[in-house]
């Protein structure tokens, strides 16, 4: 499109005009996605200020959970059509499972939805939209942390 007619969307399933129903349509979502894919992912826990010294504790109620393929809630990558499924690994053997020799700039990656400098997030608190310029580097998508200016926040540019 060159931008000189409004776009429409494409419905899923038809509306009233079509159906002569009240059924809401949906919009159609489009994906190309990759199959029998592994990533290999690498986090520490960052406690906030108040919890520090607990430390040690929340370090091994992750390792405990994360060994039995336990979680709070099944991650998944961008939407819950994609579930990832884990396995903790002790110490990955790297020899065997070299970067993958892939460099892309992917352009801005939502990053949170939430403002986590706040210590408690309530139910009807507004997003607070965060955002991070990606860059694939051999094969590898490091995330920056959450007070870097690397981290594009509501009101600074």
């Amino acid at each position: 499109m060159e931008g000189r007619e409004q776009p429409e969307p494409i419905w899923a399933d038809g509306g009233k005009d079509e159906l002569g129903t009240d059924q809401k349509g949906r919009t159609q979502r489009q994906t190309m996605a990759l199959k029998n894919v592994r990533y290999r992912l690498t986090a520490h826990i960052v406690p906030k200020p108040d919890f520090a010294s607990d430390f040690g504790k929340f370090n091994a109620c992750f390792e405990r959970r994360a060994k039995q393929g336990k979680c709070f809630q099944q991650p998944y990558f961008g939407c819950r059509e994609f579930p990832a499924f884990f396995e903790y690994v002790e110490s990955p053997d790297t020899t065997t499972r070299l970067p993958v020799a892939m460099n892309q700039h992917l352009g801005f990656m939502l990053y949170d939805v939430f403002d986590l400098r706040k210590e408690t997030i309530k139910d009807n608190d507004t997003p607070f939209i965060t955002l991070f310029d990606a860059h694939i580097r051999n094969g590898m998508l490091d995330v920056p942390p959450f007070d870097s200016e690397a981290v594009k926040k509501p009101g600074r540019r």
